[in-house]
């Protein structure tokens, strides 16, 4: 169902502004860092390529960080299970650039999708 409104139609416009539900910025941060901590409760790790780290350079969201160490370089993150399929489809999106060293969840979704994948061309 799509709504539309036709401005002509109305006579008044107002914003109202609760001065009680009005957060400072401090506020708004602690909250966001809260909301982060309780919903994306479920680490994660990939080994990138150099390809790897430069296509989530350009295309990354806030919770992953790339990390070099000895050599290698990670991906680490947190996620909701109810985004699996989100990060499984980003993770596929990076190519032969990635590989999941944990949890076993991702890894099995990855390679299910991966699998779903190469059984339209059978």
């Amino acid at each position: 169902m799509q709504l539309r409104y036709y401005l002509h139609k109305f006579q008044k416009v107002e914003i109202a502004i609760n001065q009680d539900s009005l957060i400072n910025r401090k506020e708004l941060a602690a909250g966001f860092k809260q909301y982060e901590t309780e919903y994306y409760q479920i680490s994660y790790r990939c080994i990138l390529t150099k390809e790897g780290e430069q296509k989530v350079q350009y295309n990354s969201y806030p919770i992953m960080n790339s990390i070099h160490d000895k050599e290698k370089i990670y991906l680490d993150g947190k996620y909701n299970r109810e985004e699996l399929h989100y990060l499984v489809n980003y993770l596929i999106s990076l190519g032969n650039n990635v590989k999941i060293i944990y949890p076993d969840e991702l890894k099995e979704s990855y390679l299910n999708q991966l699998k779903e994948i190469v059984q339209q061309y059978d």
